[in-house]
């Protein structure tokens, strides 16, 4: 079934299809409906007889059809030409009733249906209201059952076309979307990076520390893996938790003695990929809002596991109570915020994340589902 739905969609896309395969394929449709409405007819004994009500009803089904999936639906559903759709379709349907009336006209001229069988009946009493009968309620339905009965195959795979053209391209505007999404975030997110380890440098070049040229070499090679793989959709498992452990070592290169840095990894990741730059921000946090509420250390653990497809990333760290808890919200700032809108993006219902904030201890637990590549 599968496959011949790609056939089909492949044959007769939802849009796009060159005008000679589109009058082809109509063709053909009505073609083999007129063979089998000739063949249909069981009452009139001539042939002559069979393709003149073929043509008529054919005639009928051409005008109703087409006049309602080019010209009313179009109108009809703006709200801005909705009057002119009323008045296409009553025009439609005008001319609907004269080829009606034309054609019962034939029968009885002709006796192309058996005298006093229903349907000679049928049109004596059609013919003899003439133009005042386009009102009649029973005309109406019994014009629009026999005209439903020619289009309604064609009407139904014109409307699945249409449903399953509006369903693309809503799916592909809300990839889009997304897309735009995950890129405006991006771009906020290396210069937030970046500006950090900056300040980070410039407070060790200031204080002279000697290790501030090891922390531009290890800053350099941080940059250059934002720069090639920032603009990725997915990034090797294995080599972004090594891009955070380089991003630690840039903070152990800073010599704070306070700090004290756990860092522990636990499962075969290779094979598996992941969105770029999708932690970082969370360890960036810990660092810089890390306080030492008592004692003389602060603390930051962070401990990575992969088991059965599932990435569970943890980090805590001491912090200290602002007085001005408004200059910075529970959760963290920007970087945080991109982090958790880019989590909604790339992984829904892929994840989970859970921010703990007591006993002066801040802790970010991250799961995410992932799929080998």
């Amino acid at each position: 079934m599968q496959k011949m739905i790609e056939w089909y969609l492949n044959f007769y896309p939802t849009s796009g299809v060159p005008p000679k395969r589109r009058i082809v394929i109509h063709l053909t449709y009505w073609i083999v409906w007129g063979l089998f409405s000739v063949l249909a007819f069981i009452a009139p004994s001539s042939m002559g007889h069979k393709l003149i009500i073929t043509l008529f009803i054919m005639l009928q089904g051409i005008n109703v059809y087409y006049g309602l999936t080019y010209f009313v639906f179009p109108n009809l559903f703006s709200a801005k030409r909705f009057i002119i759709g009323l008045l296409v379709l009553f025009i439609v349907y005008c001319l609907n009733y004269a080829l009606s009336l034309e054609f019962y006209h034939l029968v009885l001229k002709y006796t192309l249906y058996t005298k006093n069988g229903n349907a000679y009946r049928y049109a004596n009493a059609f013919t003899q209201k003439g133009l005042w009968g386009m009102f009649n309620p029973q005309n109406i339905f019994y014009e629009l059952n026999m005209v439903l009965s020619v289009i309604s195959l064609p009407f139904m795979i014109k409307l699945s076309r249409v449903i399953t053209d509006y369903s693309m391209r809503v799916a592909r505007l809300t990839k889009e979307k997304t897309d735009l999404e995950i890129d405006f975030l991006r771009t906020q997110l290396n210069p937030h990076f970046l500006l950090n380890s900056l300040n980070n440098i410039y407070s060790q070049v200031v204080s002279k520390d000697e290790t501030a040229g090891d922390s531009i070499i290890v800053l350099s090679d941080l940059m250059k893996y934002i720069l090639y793989n920032s603009g990725e959709l997915l990034v090797d498992l294995d080599r972004e938790i090594h891009f955070l452990r380089d991003y630690v070592d840039l903070e152990r290169l800073r010599g704070n003695r306070y700090l004290k840095i756990q860092f522990s990894q636990e499962g075969a990741m290779k094979g598996y990929n992941i969105a770029p730059l999708i932690l970082i921000n969370y360890v960036e946090n810990a660092f810089k809002h890390g306080g030492i509420p008592y004692g003389d250390t602060l603390l930051i653990d962070i401990d990575i596991k992969f088991i059965d497809e599932t990435l569970y990333f943890r980090i805590e760290n001491d912090f200290v109570d602002k007085i001005d808890s408004g200059k910075k919200n529970k959760d963290g700032g920007v970087g945080i915020i991109n982090t958790k809108k880019r989590l909604k993006l790339l992984y829904p219902d892929r994840h989970s994340l859970i921010i703990k904030n007591d006993n002066h201890k801040f802790c970010v637990e991250i799961m995410i589902k992932l799929k080998k590549e």
